[in-house]
C-alpha cells in the first residue's frame, strides 16, 4: 500500500500530514523522527477506519514526499 504524505519544515519543526486520512497529522524534531511519527500515525489512522468500518479510497494512496528546498549558504557554495 502506498500512502501520500504532505511534509514540511515550520519554525524549526518537521511536520507531515496524509490528505487520504483525515486527521492524520504529526510532527517531529528531525526529518527521521517525523517518518517514525507518521508510520505510527498512519496505522493508528488506519485501525481507527477498519474499526469504524470506514470506506477509504485504497487506490488513492501513494507516499509522496514534498520538503522545502534551501538555497546553499555562502560557505558550501
Amino acid at each position: 500500500m502506498k500512502i501520500k504524505a504532505v511534509i514540511w519544515q515550520e519554525d524549526g519543526v518537521w511536520c507531515g500530514s496524509v490528505p487520504s486520512l483525515p486527521g492524520c497529522h504529526t510532527w517531529g524534531d528531525s526529518y527521521e523522527h517525523l517518518l517514525e511519527m507518521l508510520q505510527d500515525a498512519i496505522q493508528v489512522c488506519l485501525e481507527v477506519a477498519s474499526q469504524r468500518e470506514d470506506q477509504l479510497d485504497l487506490a488513492s494512496f501513494s507516499l509522496q514526499y514534498a520538503a522545502s528546498i534551501f538555497p546553499e549558504s555562502e560557505e558550501t557554495a
